[in-house]
């Protein structure tokens, strides 16, 4: 197998064009990788073969064996490849690991699955982009069986197209697939009813809507998210392309393959696949279960409200309550008459929404399904199979950085009743998240903590661990320690922290969390005792209580630090200092102008690039304390501009109010960056509330209502630089919209 420091690797990075993103579509490829020596080739090849590479980024969810091959592949894109790092011990096979990768996107607007051991066609990217387009749907997915190639890269020689067919029902009662050659028109994609879990090619939103099922394990991977994907409006369609090729394990038997395989390494593997089995069965409504194990999240990676599981039947041929296949199944024919909501369909239920589990119905019909209580309200008591919710908006994003404020995730506790993390504002909070779950890490841990668990009066801490609540409480008479413990079973939470691109954690990791739940810092030495070692000496100083003193008179405002890291900051303003600039304006739409009497201001625009990226970081850092204090969800903004007031031209901006023209009525909030902090003069004040000057030091924001006035105060010596834009809502931008017939689309932030 080559190295990275091979002849061939070395003469394809000199061949690499730099990243140059100008508003294309990006790809997210996502892969889960066990053990899988091809992963390294896999990503290579992708680029390698991408009309634009600069456009196409990795999400891995990397399963290693310890001290084996734990050492994370290099790749010539660090930047376009992220990484969840999971000992193979404490993987859940493949299902759970396609979940892993997924948390890894960050809102790119296309997607596609693939193995770690595959190859791809020159341009598989611009060609894949095209088929996608001539599918006749609004929510298309192009999936098939990929064609083969053999390692390094000898390709299949004239790969023909396939279709994927249902083979009958297995004596474990799994629906399975194969590939046959396509039939009919092979110039355009081609209606098809199953996916093949080795290539999905759809738009970016269908990991918001149809997250791969973690609880599943392999055999029932494919028909679940087939049935899922209908059940949720998607369609699916085998492309008349060939555009990605598969490592076969080599005569089609696990036994002999070349790479490790996770239930060849798992002994709890038969566990795992046999709940799963019951899983699959209670989803597709052949045999109800009650087990809280089996049913888990059903609500989340359950069938959706758009078709039914009675029409999926009809359409595509099979019958899951009997376990039979019809004859046109086996060849792979659809009936997209069914697709029409006005034609019925035997024994289906109107209005089964995905919050309802699949059940067989009181009266036998095939595809009804039994309607559910509604879930339990905030603060009640649930099993632990019920908890994990992360209230974290629409689908995965990316992992959680210093500055970011944490979401009100939920998590049953050692006694299994659910506990919230936003219950433990007010106060500084160290999070423990312990992704292992050998006795040996669990001793080493509570030992350590034990030496500094009263290093830091007034210090709160929770401590997630991957532990079901019965072995927690085990774990909790045994060392002692009087300290929430919290379960998280799928590694949910834990990923939300640990999961940062390119690595994770092998051990533990700590975050040291503010008062206002806002992360103050982030700990992964491996070295434990040195980590809360470091954590509590932070600690001491976060939580100092403050002088208590009498309120005085302030102005309506927020005032955030740490939204931005300080080299963040200084890169921000060699951008601006690097690109074109202009004099400031004032005024609104029409009447719009350079006014020296009321602004001198020099600003400059932002190339998309570094817009898009500051909206992902506002996603986490600034936009979710703008919801708390003001009560909306910023879905739009002005574009981001700097702007800079020089002291030597005397910069300053009389007082005004941002919103008061009828033009920037849309505009709810404003919001100020300081870039930087060696200056003098230029505070912000809001003079209808007092004296009070604003300076917020680098790195921290400043938002208020558009409708206060304000001004910025005269320059004194230097120069400050300061990140501005205007902040609103969906209701705000329909209601300008309404009332001027112009659109504000270019405005919505580019975001996960």
């Amino acid at each position: 197998m080559w190295a990275p420091g091979h002849p061939v690797m070395k003469a394809r990075r000199a061949t690499r064009r730099a990243p140059a993103l100008d508003g294309a579509p990006r790809i997210f490829v996502r892969m889960a990788a066990y053990r899988d020596p091809e992963c390294a080739w896999t990503v290579a090849d992708a680029f390698d073969k991408a009309d634009r590479p600069d456009r196409v980024f990795f999400g891995i969810c990397w399963q290693y064996q310890p001290g084996v091959d734990e050492t994370v592949p290099a790749f010539d894109r660090p930047a376009q490849v992220r990484f969840t790092r999971v000992a193979a011990g404490i993987s859940r096979g493949v299902c759970w690991a396609r979940h892993q990768a997924e948390l890894l996107w960050r809102g790119e607007e296309l997607t596609m699955q693939v193995d770690s051991h595959s190859r791809f066609a020159s341009g598989w990217d611009t060609r894949l982009i095209d088929e996608l387009g001539r599918c006749p749907s609004d929510k298309p997915v192009l999936s098939t069986s990929p064609a083969s190639y053999a390692p390094p890269e000898t390709l299949e020689p004239n790969p023909t197209p396939l279709v994927r067919c249902a083979r009958p029902f297995g004596q474990e009662g799994e629906l399975r697939f194969e590939a046959h050659p396509r039939a009919g028109d092979p110039g355009a994609p081609m209606r098809n009813a199953f996916i093949a879990g080795g290539f999905l090619f759809s738009r970016g939103d269908v990991l918001r809507e149809v997250p791969y099922d973690p609880h599943l394990y392999f055999s029932q991977e494919e028909a679940a998210y087939t049935l899922r994907l209908f059940t949720h409006g998607w369609d699916v369609f085998a492309p008349s392309i060939v555009a990605v090729y598969h490592y076969y394990n080599p005569g089609g038997s696990s036994e002999k393959s070349v790479r490790p395989l996770h239930w060849h390494d798992n002994a709890a593997w038969v566990k795992m696949h046999h709940r799963a089995r019951l899983r699959f069965d209670h989803l597709t409504g052949h045999r109800r279960s009650e087990d809280p194990d089996v049913i888990a999240e059903m609500a989340r990676f359950g069938l959706g409200g758009a078709r039914s599981l009675a029409r999926f039947e009809a359409f595509a041929g099979v019958d899951f309550r009997n376990k039979r296949v019809l004859e046109r199944g086996l060849r792979g024919e659809v009936d997209a008459t069914v697709l029409d909501a006005s034609v019925a369909v035997e024994g289906e239920t109107v209005g089964a929404g995905e919050d309802a589990p699949a059940a067989p119905p009181p009266d036998g019909r095939p595809g009804t399904r039994a309607a559910v209580a509604p879930a339990a309200g905030a603060g009640a008591v649930q099993t632990a199979a019920a908890a994990g919710a992360v209230e974290r908006g629409a689908g995965p994003g990316p992992p959680l950085r210093v500055g970011a404020f944490v979401p009100c995730f939920s998590l049953p506790d050692e006694r299994g009743q659910l506990r919230r993390i936003h219950d433990y504002g007010g106060a500084p909070t160290a999070l423990h998240l312990l992704p292992s779950a050998e006795p040996v890490f669990y001793r080493r841990f509570f030992t350590a903590l034990a030496q500094q668990v009263h290093a830091a009066s007034g210090l709160q801490r929770v401590i997630v661990s991957p532990l079901p609540p019965n072995r927690l409480r085990g774990i909790k008479r045994r060392y002692g320690l009087d300290l929430p413990l919290w379960s998280d079973g799928e590694l949910r939470v834990s990923g939300l922290f640990a999961a940062a691109p390119g690595r994770a954690a092998p051990a533990a990791v700590s975050c040291l969390i503010g008062p206002n739940l806002q992360i103050a810092r982030i700990y992964r030495d491996r070295d434990l005792e040195r980590q809360l070692e470091e954590l509590g000496r932070d600690a001491k100083v976060l939580a100092r209580p403050p002088r208590p003193a009498p309120a005085a008179a302030h102005a309506p405002v927020l005032l955030i630090p740490g939204v931005l890291a300080k080299e963040e900051c200084a890169r921000a303003v060699e951008r601006f200092e690097a690109g074109p600039q202009r004099a400031g304006t004032v005024g609104g739409g029409a009447r719009t102008r350079y006014d020296a009497r009321n602004k001198i201001r020099t600003d400059g625009e932002l190339p998309a690039a570094l817009v898009a990226e500051l909206d992902r970081i506002f996603a986490q850092t600034l936009f979710p304390e703008v919801k708390k204090i003001f009560g909306f969800d910023v879905t739009h903004r002005e574009p981001w501009k700097i702007g800079r007031y020089d002291a030597a031209k005397g910069g300053f901006f009389y007082r005004h109010r941002d919103n008061a023209d009828e033009e920037l009525a849309y505009r709810r909030c404003a919001v100020s960056v300081n870039l930087n902090d060696d200056y003098d003069g230029g505070e912000i004040q809001f003079p209808e509330y007092g004296a009070a000057l604003y300076r917020p030091e680098a790195g921290s924001a400043l938002v208020f209502p558009c409708a206060l006035m304000h001004q910025v105060a005269k320059m004194k010596t230097g120069a400050r630089y300061a990140l501005i834009s205007f902040l609103f809502g969906d209701d705000d931008a329909r209601r300008w919209t309404e009332r001027n017939g112009r659109d504000l689309r270019g405005m919505a932030v580019r975001s996960a």
